[in-house]
């Protein structure tokens, strides 16, 4: 409005309420009060023709759309901090997104040489500074429940002996936490869990197998792909420095298989491919949907797990 009360620009926006709730210690994870089963799917954001960029508002829009009608309710968005439009239809058409942060493969605390927009930054803190930017890219989004800085301790290959690398880890943790208190931080997604809200893992074996591992809930906190699902207690050396006193499932926190699936299916004889992307292999299409739902029901049957994310879109 200018002085003569006429208006000179407007803008028109939404505002989204909603509340969720993971501490109440019953297992369960909570939308708006009321326990909620989160069937998601692990979302890498890839185009055909565009790669990790989308070519245009719709295809956002279509891929929740698409994953809604598979039967999802929502999306692990993997190793990836997706474009803003993403969130916004994940926004309008009611679909829950888990924010996550790509990683490296290696840890560095030590300051390296060199140009360009780190010069002379560690590793952790170009982390820190990269994953507090993608944090606030979202925070204010309510399709967001989750947050996910570190995924199967890539990154970190040394948290089983190494109180450094826990530490930062621990960092992360306790940072997302100032940003927003709200949401719950799955420290390092699928094993060796350092600080968790969440007790998540993931398991690729094939329906039978896995099936029997969600039935049983010693089998659930055990090892997974030969790594701890919480870190053990480093006991240290002479003056106790890298002494870490480890971490272990808090008893009633939510219990999520975060990866389970990859089932592909066989090539046509009529192709010239040889070799396709999959944990497991499907003989044709019928095989494909009952591995499908017998992977799927596998995990819910037995009792423990108040989410899934299936591997993968």
């Amino acid at each position: 409005m200018d002085e003569s009360d006429a208006v000179v620009d407007e803008i028109k926006t939404t505002t989204g309420m909603r509340s969720i709730d993971w501490t109440r210690g019953d297992g369960h994870w909570r939308l708006n009060g009321r326990p909620y089963f989160q069937a998601l799917c692990l979302d890498q954001g890839y185009w055909d023709r565009t790669f990790m960029t989308p070519p245009s508002h719709e295809a956002c829009r279509l891929d929740v759309e698409l994953g809604k009608r598979m039967g999802f309710n929502g999306c692990r968005k993997h190793q990836k901090v997706e474009d803003p439009l993403f969130y916004y239809w994940a926004d309008r058409l009611g679909y829950l997104v888990w924010g996550e942060m790509a990683n490296a493969y290696e840890f560095g605390d030590a300051a390296v040489a060199g140009g360009g927009g780190g010069g002379g930054d560690s590793y952790a803190q170009r982390f820190d500074r990269e994953w507090e930017e993608a944090v606030r890219l979202v925070v204010n989004r309510p399709c967001v429940v989750a947050w996910t800085p570190v995924n199967e301790s890539w990154g970190y290959p040394d948290l089983k002996g190494s109180a450094d690398q826990r530490n930062h880890v621990r960092s992360l943790y306790y940072r997302t936490k100032t940003l927003d208190p709200t949401r719950g931080v799955n420290d390092n997604c699928g094993w060796e869990h350092v600080l968790s809200d969440l007790s998540t893992f993931h398991d690729y074996a094939d329906g039978p197998e896995l099936e029997k591992t969600c039935a049983d809930f010693a089998a659930i906190m055990g090892p997974k792909a030969g790594r701890d699902l919480f870190v053990r207690e480093i006991k240290g050396e002479g003056d106790g420095r890298g002494r870490d006193a480890g971490c272990a499932h808090v008893e009633g926190a939510p219990v999520m298989c975060t990866e389970f699936g990859g089932v592909n299916i066989a090539a046509a004889a009529s192709t010239d491919q040889t070799r396709d992307w999959g944990y497991t292999t499907a003989s044709d299409p019928e095989d494909l949907l009952k591995r499908v739902d017998r992977l799927v029901k596998g995990v819910v049957k037995g009792g423990h797990c108040v989410a899934f994310v299936y591997t993968q879109l």
